[in-house]
């Protein structure tokens, strides 16, 4: 869900670069200015993940997303699966 809230936030007008806080951990992002946004789930816990989205996304002159420290009780949440380790099925 927090993953969807911050598409819907990418996809409002800005200018650069900019980080916006979430009550579970943040949000990087750089609006595209050609219709192509990359995206990164685990901008915090892999190793030189935003460094490669930051080239890439020169290259290609587009966007980004990346999610940052997303926890919970002190417990990571993936948030590209939030229903992980919740023993939810993906509906809910």
């Amino acid at each position: 869900m927090a993953f969807l809230v911050a598409l819907l936030i990418v996809a409002l007008p800005a200018g650069s670069q900019e980080r916006i806080p979430h009550a579970l951990g943040e949000f990087e992002r750089k609006p595209s200015a050609n219709g192509i946004l990359l995206a990164v789930p685990h901008g915090t816990h892999d190793t030189c993940t935003p460094e490669i989205l930051y080239r890439a996304t020169r290259e290609l002159g587009s966007g980004y997303l990346i999610a940052r420290r997303f926890q919970s009780d002190k417990r990571r949440l993936n948030v590209n699966r939030p229903t992980e380790g919740a023993h939810l099925p993906c509906a809910q």
